[in-house]
């Protein structure tokens, strides 16, 4: 058992209320949402009820439920979810507004978060070929601005991307799909798809490579800026990536 897994375990029972900033769960979230960085145990901070019905609704595993008072209007939205969550461990956890305002993201938050692990991906995974239709990989190169991130991926999603990677252009490297505002700008495509984040792009161009898949690039439009954007598979062992 981990030192962050024991002290969070000294943390209130399920629907028990937190009082005290200085609670080990206030700090993770703080962390996650606020900080914008995954907690010791690789858990993502998801704010706002429409994505946290995502992440209940995605099968990913949510670790922990935080709902504030005027958050709980919340709650019966997202019942439908919670009982399968419960019976994997989900910790239920309440607070007051004021407290759950000091570990939020947002500058008026719904008073629901939560704390998520992130649908693991390997390269085998995000080259497998889906049941049905053709395999579409988006590569994003050194994109550095959350919400660009977000956007992308939803774009992605919206027309068919069934994974993605993320690789830094020189030292430039490609935001976190998973902050808090690539999350929020991703409409839940950040959680949904499968991600291989922090990848180098040149490991990447030859795996895609040897696996058959069809390379397209693609630049942006202002002089000196560059960014990354697709990367897709047809057939068997065709595809293409941008």
């Amino acid at each position: 058992m981990t030192a962050a897994r024991q002290s969070a375990g000294a943390a209130p029972a399920k629907g028990e209320l937190i009082a005290s900033r200085e609670n080990q769960w206030l700090k993770e979230f703080r962390l996650a949402l606020r900080g914008g960085l995954a907690t010791s145990r690789g858990l993502i901070g998801v704010e706002g009820a429409r994505l946290v019905e995502e992440a209940l609704r995605s099968g990913l595993h949510v670790e922990a439920l935080l709902v504030s008072a005027s958050g709980e209007r919340h709650l019966e939205r997202l019942r439908p979810y919670l009982q399968e969550q419960r019976r994997a461990g989900l910790r239920v956890l309440r607070t007051t507004d004021r407290l759950f305002a000091g570990v939020a993201d947002t500058e008026t938050p719904q008073g629901v978060a939560a704390l998520v692990a992130p649908r693991a991906a390997s390269f085998d995974d995000i080259v497998r070929s889906p049941a049905a239709g053709a395999l579409l990989i988006v590569v994003l190169v050194g994109v550095q601005d959350p919400g660009n991130v977000g956007t992308i991926l939803r774009t992605g999603e919206a027309f068919g991307a069934t994974a993605v990677a993320t690789c830094a252009s020189g030292t430039s490297g490609t935001a976190n799909p998973h902050s808090p505002k690539a999350l929020r700008a991703s409409a839940g495509s950040a959680l949904r798809l499968p991600i291989l984040h922090g990848v180098g792009i040149s490991i990447v161009l030859t795996q895609l490579r040897l696996a058959g898949v069809k390379i397209m690039a693609g630049a942006a439009a202002h002089p000196g800026r560059r960014t990354g954007r697709i990367a897709e598979r047809r057939g068997c062992r065709g595809g293409t990536a941008l």
